[in-house]
Parts: C-alpha cells; structure tokens; sequence
C-alpha cells in the first residue's frame, strides 16, 4: 500500500516539534500539564481549529468569486513597475484574503510565461503584507460576534437570489465562522493560563529556535499563517506569552507559510521554482535578520501598538498583528528595491531546463481552478496556442494534398496529434474547472470556451487528418492535378483559411463584428465560391482524360472538406455571439 506524502511529512514534523519542546520542558512541566482537563481543552482548541480554517477558505473563495472579474484587470498592471508589483499583491490579497492563493497565482503566471521572475517576486512581498489585514481584524477582538455573523452570512446566502449578494453571504458566514473558531480556541487556551509550569514554559522559552520552529510547523500543518497567528493571538490575549515568545512565533509562522509556494511549483517549470525559492529566500533572510537585532524589532513593535517595553512584558494581541505587519512590510522595503538583481542570482542557481520533446500544456495550471475567472483566460490562452498550431496545419494542408509527395504529409499528422494531447488536456482542466462555484457570467463563458475547443479539434481533426488521408489518396492513385482546378481550390482555401483567423480572433478577444464579418461569409463569398467549383468540375467531368473520375473524386473530397472546416469556424463566431446576447439579457434582468 502507498504511503501518503503529506502524511509522512506530517509525522516527521510533529516528531520534530516534540524533539525540540522536549529540550525547553521540565519535570515540574510534565507534572502540572497532566493537570489539564484535556476534553475540555482539546474540543475547544481542535473544534476552534476546524471553524477558522473553514471559515477562511470559505471567505477567500468568496471573495474571490466576488473579485474573480477584475483580478485579470489587476494582472495586467504586474509587468509596469516595482511599485505597481508590489501593490497589485496587496490589493489581490487584501480582496480575495488568502496570501497563499495569491503566491500560487503567481507561479502558476510563472509557469504561465504571463508574467516576469522580478514582476513575480514583487507581487510575492505585497501579498506578505496584504495577507496581515486578517490577522489585524483577529486582533481586534471580535470573537464575540461571531455566531452573529454565521446567523446574518446563512440568511445572506438562504434568502438572496442575486449571484453577487450570495457571495457576500457565504464571505460573512466565513468571516463569522473565523471569529467563532477563534472565540473556542481562546476559551480552551484559558484553561492552561493556571498552570505555572505552563505558562512559564510559553514565556522563557530556551531558544529563539525552538520557537520558529514551532510556529513554522503549526502553519505547515494548518496550511495557514493566519490560523497560526490565530493561536498565538489567543495565547498573548491570556496573557500566556512573553513579548518576545510571541515574536519569535511570528517569525516562525512566516517561514512556514512561504512552503505553500514552494509545493505549488512542484511539477511546473523552473521559473515557478525560482519565484518559490525567491519567496523562501526572503522569509529566512528576513528571520535571520530579525533574531539578530532582536531587541530592536521589539522596540519597535513595542512603540508602533504603544506599549511600555520591560525584560518580562507580556504580548497582546495588537503585539502579534503589528509584529506580521512590521515584519512584512520591512521585508518588502529591503528586497522590492533589488528583485530584478534577485531574479538574476535565481535564475542562475535555478537554471531552466531544455523543453520535452512531448508537447506538454503551458498554461493549464491547477492552481488557478479556485478562481474561475483566471482559470478561464489561461484555458484561452491555451487554445490560443492550440488555434495557432491547427492555422499551421491547415495553412499547409492545402498545398501538401495537391503537390506533396509524402514528407510535408508527415509532418502534418505529427502536428494533428499534437493539438489531439493539448485538446485532451484542455477538456480534463475544463472538467474540473465546471465543478467549481462560479459567477453565471464564468458559467456562460465556460460553455463557450468548450465549444471552441471541440470545434477546434475538428478544424484539426479535418485539416490534419482527413486532409492528409485526402493526399496520400492522390499519391495511391497516381492523380495529378490540373494547375487551374489547384489555383481554384488554393483560392477555396485561402478564403476558409481567412474566416478561420477571423474567427479565432473573434473568439479569443470576444469581438462581435469581428464573429458577425465571419457568418455573413458563408453568403457572400463561401458558397458562391464552392458553386462556381462543383460547376467547372461537372463540366470537366464530361471531358475525356485519364484517370478523371479519380481526380474529380479526389477534388470533390477536397471541398466537402473546405466546407466542414469553414462550418466549425463559424460556429466558433455563433458562440461569440450567442454569448454576448445572454450576457446582456443576464444583466438587463439584474
């Protein structure tokens, strides 16, 4: 039997954490700890656990329906400036509230080529600083309003018809649910602030250490630096951590939450590695440097939330939030002024690799599917290079079948197969994409991008398979064609070759005029042109010649071909249509 991964680097973790709290406990420890009502305190803190880290994927894939429209807006400012870099990632963090979803973004852009290894490592310190918005809320002490926000979110979510106002539903049931989870973890925290051993132990502890390591194990294992920030948030309200414990947490947490990016960008390209190892790179340089000059960052941090600074001062919660926020936004003041030097030095110990010899998907990156409006545009982007490759086949298709002699053959049905594994990919991304909760208007959009890809592969399928067979079929029967029938059909071509770009166009940029231009095509030149050749190939029919009926057989073939491939375009600009009309209606109606 196969071993779960992640659960074999949880255990090794957990033994890890018990190998260093091992080192800083006592006998006295051991004993006062047994004193722990432990039911009550594991149902708290486990239970609280559980509601706030629902609670906060809840929320996030909330937002992130809510803001899913305008993030590809967002993105498209990443490559201007550092600045602009750096604010995109705390605007895209602070709107959709999840660091790590913002990281893994970026390194699915990475993996992408959509965006740059500097623009990347820019977004990547604005979402650090983006992310500590929750954690100043948590501070804020909410808790007890918890149960009112899941009652107001329920209703939101039950009662609302608009697609909008239940995603604001659900975004205030998770925020609710955060509040309520931290609400039982602070209670079951309480439990232990009678316990002197305790206590003492969390206040003193032996090594800054041992302290970053527990704090970066507990993200690692929640998967969530907010959640962690949480505990610590919980601990300092009871007074249970010293100042400087609860720092030496916040560091450790900061470490643990940059691991995220690292196992998003395990399988994709070395660009993702690098932005990965980019973001590590920051957290432990940033780490290094703060246990180094310790006692001034707790100066600092004592003055930014107005505390009197003493040897044995206890945190608070405003203690915890500050010292992220600090922290962060000194990372991104020491490394946004040096990120494309960075890039540099990472792209030289990360060198890229030579690409598979294997066509492989360049877009399709799963850490996208959470966000369907980004999903979606990295499926066009596919089939964008998938509608390339079938315009090359379909461009040479033509004049092989007519001339070749079997070379210029083979290498068409090498790229047909091609567009067979990007299609087969597209629709496995898309399968999983349509399992998603999305807005009605990515739902609509996500019919019309399946249409496009199943036309597509037919446009391939025809220009690169049947048109191929059509060519090795005038070689077995030794047909040469007639120059003046080859210039007719290369005119055929040419014009089903135009409507297909005009299509392709149409529906990668969403142009109506463009997909309206393409429709009328069949009227007003299609057909006209392919009437004029069944007329001129009857009369040639009724011409005595050699091995005529094979060449009219073959030439016949040919069109009926042309014609096929010119209906899948302009089904291609019907959907272009056809999805803009409901789109106005949806609107009209909201």
């Amino acid at each position: 039997m196969a071993i779960n991964n992640k659960f074999v680097i949880y255990i090794i973790l957990l033994l890890g954490v018990g190998f260093f709290v091992s080192q800083s406990i006592s006998n006295e420890f051991i004993q006062d700890i047994m004193k722990v009502d432990y039911p009550t305190m594991l149902m708290g803190f486990l239970g609280g656990v559980s509601f706030l880290l629902y609670g906060l994927d809840k929320m996030s894939i909330a937002l992130k329906t809510l803001a899913g429209d305008n993030l590809k807006s967002i993105l498209g400012k990443l490559t201007r400036t550092k600045i602009s870099s750096l604010m995109t990632g705390i605007t895209i963090t602070a709107a959709i509230q999840s660091s790590a979803a913002t990281t893994v973004m970026v390194v699915g852009f990475i993996a992408i080529q959509a965006i740059k290894l500097p623009q990347a490592l820019g977004v990547i310190l604005g979402a650090d600083i983006g992310t500590t918005i929750t954690v100043q809320l948590i501070a804020f002490k909410l808790n007890e309003y918890g149960l009112i926000a899941i009652w107001l979110g329920f209703s939101m979510q039950l009662l609302a018809k608009n697609e909008r106002y239940i995603s604001i539903g659900h975004a205030i049931l998770g925020i609710g649910m955060i509040f309520f989870g931290i609400n039982l973890i602070s209670e079951s925290m309480g439990i232990i602030r009678d316990i002197p051993a305790v206590v003492n132990a969390m206040t003193h502890m032996k090594s800054p250490l041992t302290g970053i390591f527990i704090g970066m194990v507990l993200t690692i294992l929640m998967q969530s630096s907010a959640a962690t920030l949480a505990v610590i948030i919980a601990l300092a309200s009871h007074q249970i951590l010293s100042l400087e414990a609860s720092l030496i947490l916040v560091l450790g947490a900061n470490v643990g939450t940059c691991l995220t990016a690292l196992i998003a960008s395990s399988g994709k390209n070395r660009q993702s590695l690098q932005a990965a190892m980019g973001h590590i790179s920051f957290k432990i340089i940033g780490v290094t440097l703060a246990v180094i000059l310790f006692s001034y960052f707790m100066q600092l941090v004592s003055m930014v939330s107005m505390n009197n600074l003493t040897s044995q001062g206890i945190a608070t919660a405003r203690d915890v939030a500050n010292a992220h926020m600090i922290f962060n936004i000194i990372l991104a003041i020491l490394f946004l002024p040096f990120v494309n030097k960075i890039a540099v030095i990472l792209q030289k110990i990360i060198p890229l690799r030579e690409k598979d010899k294997i066509i492989k998907p360049k877009y399709l990156d799963k850490g996208l599917i959470h966000t369907p409006s980004l999903a979606i545009e990295a499926v066009k982007l596919e089939l964008k290079r998938v509608a390339d490759i079938t315009e090359e086949i379909l461009i040479k298709s033509m004049p092989a079948v007519l001339y070749s002699e079997g070379k210029e053959l083979t290498t068409i049905k090498r790229k047909e197969k091609d567009v067979d594994i990007l299609y087969k990919e597209c629709i496995k991304y898309l399968s999983i994409l349509s399992r998603e909760r999305m807005s009605e208007n990515n739902s609509n959009e996500l019919t019309r991008i399946i249409n496009l890809a199943n036309n597509l592969e037919n446009i391939s399928d025809i220009a690169g398979d049947e048109m191929v067979k059509l060519g090795r079929k005038r070689i077995r029967l030794h047909v040469e064609m007639n120059k003046d029938v080859a210039e007719t059909l290369s005119n055929l071509h040419s014009k089903v070759l135009k409507a297909y770009k005009q299509t392709i166009k149409a529906a990668i940029n969403n142009d109506i005029e463009l997909a309206q231009k393409t429709i009328k095509m069949k009227h007003s030149i299609i057909r006209p042109t392919i009437e004029e050749l069944k007329e001129n190939q009857t009369k040639g029919l009724l011409i005595k010649g050699e091995n005529r009926f094979n060449t009219y057989s073959v030439e016949v073939d040919i069109i009926d071909r042309m014609k096929q491939i010119f209906y899948h375009s302009r089904r291609i600009s019907l959907d272009v249509i056809s999805y803009n009309e409901t789109n106005n209606t949806e609107k009209l109606s909201n």
